[in-house]
């Protein structure tokens, strides 16, 4: 009856667990932007249906996801300013982005955010990178001494310009792009899979996942093989983009890497006009317009569970100035408490609970961990394999000079020095690692570089005559060890110097493809894996490796959106699905759904899903 009934209101219904609910006033003496909002005590709304630890967009878009449905949310961040990866900063005249460089599927996370997005002054508008002229490039991939390869908006475009470069592989080709397309799409089983109960989460894994499951366990230099792709030059051009998930081919999850692919192949890329904080300024007034609040400064000590005998639910969080936020108890449902900060990030917060005994002494997906880059400041080994992920050296570069001064273009440069005898990737990252100075010839690094001001169409509107550069390399953590818990611009002048090694570097390497840069440069500062623990709370950028274990683990399995054996626990961010900025909004889509109680008789058999309900709410 109830699949009839979900059948004939199809694409009618409200969401699960609807309340229609008074839009609340605007929050009055508030002496900041929204997104500025720091804790105090006397500002935290009483009545909590959820509290969201980490404002990122993940933590944002599952809060405002549930606000849009009557709950109200207080997402806390112990960041001066909400927003995680998406936030800018601005330093002697210059804006910079911190984390999101370039996105795809506009169309389809651009639907998403609108419908979150109560306020019509902060809409998120997302805008290509390059224009018709030159295909809608959005990355350039330069290894060793090669010609630049440009991927372009596409999949015709994106086979033809490898087939024309490489004519002997034209149907090798279209198989690694029909691989990557067919491995892409056979994700939704094994994402929407982690809703169900364990039985069909069995059955749906098993029967509808088998796709997914043997391409997540095979690495991309595997799978390169057995597509018989033999030519150095190619196999390093379609590897060019490793860096978005940080783990070189012969270690990186075909899975993750054929998500990339298809996240930018289609559509091409998008940057956020305005700049990536309009996204965390579109999403804070709907989680206020519920009742809701955002607050920054706000270090989460502990996750507070009640003991067994009392029912062993999450009841709030203590903070680390002692003071606590509880979830009501007079609500007609049970609040819960989500963790955005990564699997690592959330163990520590149980270590209280753990030791009263309230909650399981070692949880079923902790198997998995393993200590990676953080270990020695903080990370858990749970003995398993699953890393951290790698971090990164950030050069933030402020000119003299406008986009068409200087010439810039809206593309990424993918700047990787190979041997240029082998184009061997893995060999080059094998180098770098174990001696970033000298590891490579003539001190080359690894490097992304992109324009904020290029991709932007309103730059010109704020900071005239002006212009700025993002350069990044990766870096490992152990490098910085000594400097891990200084606090920004007091770890003293080892650490400068430490530093200034990489400056002069990443400056050529931005000389050697826009010369008119040279000359023009008037702010040039370097954040490092020290700078991600400070802001972030973590030093790795991307969370968890995305290696075959992280999707294929046994007890890795058991990291899902509802914790099993914490009683209104939830998960989200990166480590719940896959890295990158719309990774992590679709991991807060994700559990918003389990939050809310969507099971496989609306997702399976209803045809009824959290985006199609929300249609339906009025703003």
């Amino acid at each position: 009856l109830r699949v009839a009934y979900l059948r004939w209101r199809r694409g009618k219904t409200l969401p699960r667990g609807y309340r229609p609910f008074a839009r609340a006033l605007p929050v009055q003496g508030r002496e900041t932007d929204a997104i500025r909002d720091a804790f105090r005590p006397r500002k935290v709304p009483a009545d909590l249906d959820a509290i969201v630890i980490g404002s990122g967009i993940s933590g944002l878009y599952l809060a405002a996801s549930l606000a849009r449905v009557g709950k109200r949310v207080l997402v806390l961040e112990q960041h001066y300013v909400a927003g995680g990866c998406t936030h800018v900063f601005e330093d002697k005249g210059f804006e910079f982005d911190t984390g999101l460089h370039y996105v795809g599927r506009g169309e389809k996370y651009g639907a998403l955010l609108d419908l979150v997005s109560t306020d019509d002054d902060h809409r998120v508008r997302l805008v290509p990178l390059g224009d018709e002229a030159d295909g809608y490039c959005f990355d350039e991939i330069t290894v060793a001494n090669l010609p630049p390869h440009r991927y372009c908006k596409g999949r015709a475009r994106f086979e033809a310009d490898l087939v024309e470069r490489f004519p002997d592989y034209a149907t090798h080709i279209k198989a690694y792009v029909d691989l990557c397309l067919k491995v892409n799409s056979s994700a939704d089983p094994y994402v929407f899979g982690k809703l169900f109960s364990p039985l069909t989460k069995w059955l749906v894994h098993t029967f509808a996942a088998g796709r997914f499951f043997k391409y997540a366990a095979k690495t991309l230099d595997e799978v390169l093989d057995e597509l018989a792709i033999d030519d150095a030059a190619l196999r390093a051009i379609l590897s060019g983009q490793f860096g978005d998930y940080g783990l070189p081919p012969g270690q990186a999850c075909f899975f993750t890497h054929a998500g990339v692919v298809c996240h930018y192949m289609r559509e091409g890329a998008y940057y956020t006009a305005g700049g990536p904080q309009t996204i965390a300024k579109a999403l804070v007034p709907a989680i206020e317009a519920a009742g809701g609040r955002v607050l920054v400064r706000a270090s989460v000590q502990d996750i507070v569970v009640a003991p067994p005998s009392l029912g062993g639910r999450v009841l709030g969080v203590i903070m680390v100035d002692g003071s606590r936020v509880m979830l009501s108890q007079t609500r007609p449902q049970p609040g819960i408490v989500c963790s955005t900060i990564g699997a690592q990030g959330t163990l520590k917060l149980l270590r209280k609970a753990k030791l009263l005994g309230h909650v399981p002494a070692r949880l079923a997906w902790e198997a998995a961990l393993k200590g990676g880059t953080a270990a020695g400041h903080g990370s858990v080994d749970g003995g398993g394999p699953v890393k951290d992920g790698i971090s990164h050296m950030y050069a933030f570069v402020g000119l003299k000079g406008s986009k068409k001064d200087l010439e810039l273009r809206t593309s990424n440069i993918w700047h990787l020095p190979a041997d240029p005898d082998t184009l061997d990737l893995n060999d080059m990252c094998r180098r770098y690692y174990a001696d970033p100075v000298n590891g490579l010839p003539d001190g080359e690094m690894l490097l992304f570089m992109g324009f904020p001001s290029a991709k932007d169409p309103e730059w010109e509107q704020r900071y005239p005559g002006k212009s700025t550069c993002v350069i990044i390399t990766e870096a490992q953590t152990k490098w910085f060890k000594e400097h891990m818990e200084g606090k920004s611009g007091k770890r003293g002048p080892e650490y400068e110097k430490l530093k200034a090694q990489w400056k002069e570097r990443m400056l050529e390497g931005m000389y050697k493809y826009y010369p008119k840069c040279r000359g023009n440069v008037e702010y040039c500062e370097l954040a490092s894996p020290a700078s991600n623990q400070y802001y972030l709370g973590r030093p790795d950028s991307y969370g968890l490796e995305p290696s075959p274990a992280k999707f294929l683990h046994r007890a890795m399995l058991k990291f899902q959106p509802r914790d099993a054996e914490v009683l209104g626990l939830y998960h989200s961010g990166q480590d719940t699905l896959t890295a990158g900025v719309f990774g992590a909004l679709m991991a807060g889509f994700v559990t918003a759904h389990s939050v809310l109680g969507y099971d496989w008789v609306d997702l399976l058999l209803g045809g009824r899903n959290l985006a199609a309900d929300l249609a339906n709410v009025e703003k």
